[in-house]
């Protein structure tokens, strides 16, 4: 589509010879001048964008980082803003994994992208990891793929291991460091932006086998949490084998003998109110028997229930017997990662 820009005096189609005002060249570059400037970028805030009249005009919000054209008639949006209040939730590929060469120690995150979690959205940056990453658990943070990962200053132990996205602003520098934080991370000397996007466990001196898809982690090989005998009607406080320091949902089993008594099995987050499990009444139960059977039951569920940051949730009886016995295993957790 040709532009609309003319000139009012062609020259070369003027009757010679004969002397040409110089007023007819000053008419032309006017025309250009004036068609030029008021189609420059103009930028300024949105609030102080100026009515559509100038078809062609192009006009960047600097609060917004949107891009607009002029219609002549209406503003219309030509681009996606690029600004931290658009990047505010973004959290892209970046998934975890076992190191297959030393799958003790170290740990693989793919290529991806995530904006930073700083409380004020406009302080938040997009970070791009353009190349996967092998960070080392085993040794003090250092730059670069295959180089020391832990950032926190206490030596390696048998805990929850934040992985977090971070950058150096002043060169654009995007790496990952682990640290026994979640929210405050101690970041290594030039890096002032950061974003949780896994947390990982280590027992047993080893980085615990996991696999992950978007948000969910399993682990390889599930963990029997709890196994416990006549467990009474008392509300009680589980510990599951998953990170500490942030809530997820854990993804569990559960298994119950009923032999000495029927009962219903409650499971709950703890910041839930503890009130009785029951086969009538809300909340009801996860799984049970509202009334006695011919003979012994066993009974088994499986499901999610959100634990606080300190990996716990509760359970609760209606009933409970010598013989009853009540199990949990945990398969694994899901986890936002940060997002809202």
């Amino acid at each position: 589509m040709p532009g609309s820009l003319t000139i009012p005096n062609v020259l070369a189609g003027i009757a010679g010879p004969a002397n040409v005002a110089a007023s007819l060249l000053d008419a032309n570059w006017n025309q250009i001048r004036d068609y030029v400037n008021a189609r420059e970028i103009v930028q300024d805030t949105l609030a102080n964008r100026p009515a559509a009249s100038v078809a062609g005009r192009v006009y960047y919000a600097t609060d917004t980082g949107i891009l607009y054209a002029d219609t002549g008639s209406a503003w219309t949006q030509i681009a996606l803003g690029t600004l931290a209040a658009n990047l505010a939730e973004t959290l892209t590929g970046v998934t975890l994994s076992n190191n297959g060469a030393d799958a003790t120690n170290d740990l693989d995150v793919a290529v991806g992208a995530a904006s930073s979690q700083d409380a004020v959205i406009a302080d938040r940056n997009l970070m791009s990891l353009t190349t996967a990453i092998t960070k080392q658990l085993d040794a003090a943070w250092a730059v670069g793929t295959n180089q020391g990962g832990r950032m926190s200053a206490a030596a390696i132990a048998n805990t929850t291991y934040h992985v977090h996205l971070i950058k150096r602003v002043d060169t654009g520098v995007v790496d990952v460091g682990l640290d026994v934080s979640a929210t405050a991370p101690t970041l290594p000397t030039n890096y002032t932006k950061f974003r949780r996007i896994g947390s990982i466990l280590r027992e047993a001196g080893a980085i615990v086998a996991f696999s992950q898809i978007g948000d969910e982690f399993l682990r390889l090989t599930p963990v029997l949490d709890v196994d416990v005998t006549n467990p009474g009607t008392a509300a009680v406080t589980r510990t599951l084998s998953v990170p500490i320091g942030i809530p997820v949902w854990a993804l569990i089993n559960v298994f119950m003998d009923q032999v000495a008594s029927n009962y219903i099995v409650y499971l709950s987050a703890l910041d839930q109110a503890d009130v009785a499990a029951s086969a009538a009444v809300a909340p009801l139960g996860q799984l049970g028997t509202g009334a006695a059977p011919a003979s012994a039951a066993e009974l088994a569920w499986g499901g999610r229930i959100r634990t606080n940051t300190s990996a716990q949730i509760r359970s609760r009886q209606s009933a409970s017997g010598a013989g009853d016995i009540f199990r949990i295993a945990t398969q694994g957790w899901i986890d936002r990662r940060g997002r809202g």
